[in-house]
């Protein structure tokens, strides 16, 4: 999922301005944690190592799985700006948030 970018209101008397920009600092702090912004993709994984388009347009700083149908292990063996190349002991489907 990606953010779409704060639209700044204009033509606001002063306090209505202040907290408009309070928002803007607020969510800019957001905005900024690396694990925020990024990708839920649902994958199967084997093992062999497999690649992902992750879609997040850089190389990612992270990786979470929110969920798999196995107890296995599951690895990266590779990252780019494109793609995530996982691998797994067992074959499962995951969920995984990369960012």
């Amino acid at each position: 999922m990606e953010l779409k970018p704060y639209k700044k209101l204009t033509g606001l008397d002063f306090e209505l301005s202040k907290t408009v920009q309070y928002t803007e600092e607020f969510l800019a702090q957001l905005t900024s944690l690396n694990f925020l912004v990024g990708n839920l993709i649902e994958i199967s994984v084997t093992t062999t190592a497999t690649s992902f388009e992750h879609k997040i347009g850089k190389t990612p700083v992270g990786w979470i799985i929110f969920d798999k149908n196995t107890n296995s292990n599951v690895w990266r063996t590779a990252w780019d700006d494109r793609s995530i190349t996982l691998q797994a002991s067992l074959a499962s489907t995951i969920k995984v948030w990369v960012f």
